[in-house]
């Protein structure tokens, strides 16, 4: 049940988060005009519910897979630096994209 109540708080602190932050208002904004004032703090709520589940769904998997943090660290370092690649020197990206197509 503590992994529930921790997960649960992970969530709600994923709201703090700077990358989080930004879309906030475009989320919020969307219950703008609606005449329900509880719409707000439904939709804050769902949000924490959604990063919550995900982080209780997804968080055994490393150790069933067999993998350690630093692996998964590793590697989430690896694709950051690649995006941050892609961003900056679009040749790659456009390279990438027309493949996807």
């Amino acid at each position: 049940m503590l992994d529930v109540a921790h997960a649960l708080a992970a969530g709600f602190l994923t709201i703090a988060v700077p990358c989080v932050l930004p879309m906030l208002p475009i989320i919020l904004g969307a219950s703008l005009g609606h005449h329900d004032p509880i719409r707000p703090l439904l939709i804050t709520i769902g949000f924490a519910v959604t990063f919550s589940l995900i982080a209780f769904l997804f968080g055994p998997f490393p150790s069933i897979l067999g993998l350690s943090q630093e692996t998964l660290r590793d590697a989430a370092g690896v694709m950051l630096l690649l995006f941050v690649v892609l961003m900056v020197w679009p040749f790659p990206f456009e390279l990438l994209s027309a493949h996807l197509k």
